[in-house]
């Protein structure tokens, strides 16, 4: 079985993206630039945040649990979403997750048209 590429990443209110973003990832190279604050490190989150719902790193280093840690502070009351269009052997894939810091939604749409959301995507 191949492994999945991610074909496009859309991400909106997620922490430093505070207006929808498209990003193409459909090439046989990303190259990744930008002086420090412009998203490079956003965007491993985001794609982290998607696959997995947290995002381990930032855990020990809050002091308090807070909307900021997922939702853009420029975009609350949020939520932040992030969405992927992936290549998983043979087949396209949406995915999607909403929510905040405490709680978020995936779901995950098939090139069948079977949707699954919550538990049932996780």
């Amino acid at each position: 079985m191949s492994e999945p590429v991610f074909l496009s990443l859309e991400i909106e209110a997620f922490r430093g993206f505070r207006d929808r973003q498209r990003i193409e990832l459909a090439a046989s190279a990303v190259v990744l630039s930008g002086s420090n604050g412009t998203g490079k490190t956003s965007l491993f989150d985001a794609i982290q945040w998607l696959l997995v719902g947290r995002l381990g790193r930032l855990e020990p280093l809050r002091v308090r649990r807070n909307e900021e840690h997922i939702v853009n502070v420029y975009a609350l009351p949020g939520p932040a979403v992030v969405e992927a269009d992936m290549q998983v052997g043979g087949s396209r894939i949406h995915v999607r997750r909403s929510g905040r810091y405490d709680s978020s939604l995936l779901e995950l749409e098939m090139q069948e048209g079977a949707t699954l959301r919550g538990p049932e995507a996780e």
